[in-house]
């Protein structure tokens, strides 16, 4: 046999021909990594179920180290007890299928608000939320941050009346205080920007404002003005307010024309000829408001799940800024959030160990305590699941090639390039003669003793299509044994 040079696997760039590209239109299941493809884990659920669609997450940690979890749907709000969901309702709430609960953290208090109910809270660990606001103004809100000393409510509902482009501030170091005063420097702001106010970011004394068509940049500065608000991006901003995913001061989003990064002065486009308009074509318009994202910044990655055959999200888009590269994922998120791992009881050791002895870290280690990073999200049964199950089956496609240049090639097996004891391989090929008939692929072949699969094929337009399942440690690409044919 006699095999060409390693064929890689390219980015995967949907947007760009199938011929003659250096990437693939074809990824699906697996992370970008910087020379092909990493395994994706799969969902591990953690939970019992919401009553209803998750509509809004959040996991905090306390000054303690304690870790809490809580989520809200249409009518409830819940906290996590061990991997039971508890009413932690404060009243019976009713919010719209577009609405999402939004949360934050200042100090120890949890804020959760909603553009229909009052701006609730609790402190964090405790069993009940209640009303946060005492001052005589109560402005409801879709969405907020918090700054250092400050909490941000962005497009708001004022005594009936709804403000879609008004930021209101609380007192200084108070979130019960949204009267306006120079002394307390509560005020409020309407931004120029085009569009409803869409997301809130906050860092430092600082927060960002995202429209749909405008991004505002807020400093502070004190009295008289208390913060200035810059709009540093005039005609493109956030089309569906789940797409906005902070990470540091770097800020990814969708917008009206694709995917972008904000850097704090300028958008960055990071999927133009790359995913952007596979993504418009393949999305199902009538749900962009339940596209959610989160960032895994383990493996420098941020993902969205929006929908395209169901109401509720199906597909995952996978960026890596590390690689600026993009992948696929078929699989059913209510919403992705940015989780931390929930640490051990005492009772929970059990699970480890049954004796003492056989613990394998000390009792006061951080081990127990939880608080790594993880990336979550809700199942279509409405559980908490963990990104940090069994691999998903990963498909890959080679770029379309002509093996022999401007000749028809007769391909008799195929070596695929994937490293892991555990995985099980299969291999297809795509052919067509012109390029203007549709590529049929064969049936998949599984490997021989020697890693080989027989994929006989005849054409002048060849393409690898690689399946692996059972988990994978990287896929490079193939190798082909090729050779020109009487046809020409």
């Amino acid at each position: 046999m006699t095999y060409t040079p390693p064929i890689p696997f390219g980015a995967w760039t949907p947007d760009l021909s199938s011929f003659g590209s250096p990437g693939t239109a074809n990824v699906k299941n697996c992370i970008p990594s910087a020379n092909g493809y990493r395994p994706l884990p799969g969902q591990n659920v953690f939970s019992d179920a919401l009553d209803a669609r998750c509509q809004g997450a959040i996991t905090v940690q306390r000054n303690t180290g304690a870790i809490h979890s809580y989520a809200g749907n249409a009518d409830k709000l819940y906290r996590l007890v061990d991997a039971t969901w508890t009413d932690a309702s404060g009243a019976t709430y009713t919010i719209a299928d577009d609405v999402f609960w939004e949360f934050a953290q200042f100090g120890e208090t949890l804020i959760a608000t909603n553009i229909d109910d009052a701006v609730q809270s609790l402190t964090i660990g405790g069993a009940t939320f209640g009303d946060l606001i005492t001052s005589t103004l109560k402005p409801q809100a879709r969405h907020i941050c918090v700054t250092e000393d400050f909490v941000v409510l962005g497009n708001t509902s004022e005594g009936g009346t709804v403000y879609p482009n008004r930021v209101r501030l609380s007192g200084i170091n108070d979130a019960t205080d949204f009267d306006q005063s120079a002394t307390t420097q509560s005020d409020f702001n309407d931004i120029e920007g085009e569009g409803w106010i869409q997301a809130l970011v906050g860092f430092g004394r600082d927060f960002y404002v995202f429209q749909e068509r405008g991004i505002a940049v807020a400093r502070y500065e004190g009295t008289p003005t208390i913060f200035r608000f810059d709009l540093v991006e005039k005609n493109r901003g956030a089309i569906a307010p789940g797409s906005v995913v902070p990470f540091g001061r770097f800020v990814f989003y969708l917008a009206d024309d694709g995917f972008y990064m904000f850097t704090g002065s300028e958008s960055v486009p990071i999927g133009k000829e790359k995913v952007d308009a596979w993504f418009y074509d393949t999305a199902d318009a009538q749900y962009m408001h339940r596209i959610s994202a989160a960032i895994d910044p383990a493996r420098a990655l941020v993902m969205w799940a929006f929908c395209e055959n169901a109401a509720t999200p199906d597909r995952m888009l996978i960026y890596s800024w590390a690689t600026q590269q993009w992948a696929m994922a078929e699989v059913t998120n209510q919403i992705l959030f940015r989780d931390l791992s929930k640490g051990y009881t005492l009772d929970g050791l059990d699970n480890v160990s049954s004796t003492l002895e056989g613990v394998p870290f000390s009792l006061d280690s951080r081990v127990w305590a939880g608080g790594l990073i993880l990336l979550s999200g809700f199942d279509g049964s409405n559980k908490l699941v963990n990104y940090n199950g069994t691999a998903l089956t990963a498909e890959i496609d080679t770029a379309e090639s002509q093996l022999v240049p401007g000749k028809v090639a007769k391909v008799e097996a195929l070596r695929p390039l994937v490293e892991g004891s555990s995985a099980t391989v299969t291999v297809s090929m795509g052919t067509r003669d012109t390029l203007q008939s549709n590529r049929s692929f064969a049936t998949a072949a599984s490997l021989n003793s020697i890693g080989e699969a027989d994929v006989r094929s005849t054409a002048r337009y060849h393409t690898a299509r690689i399946g692996i399942s059972g988990g994978f440690e990287h896929a490079q690409g193939v190798q082909l044994d090729a050779a020109p044919w009487g046809r020409q």
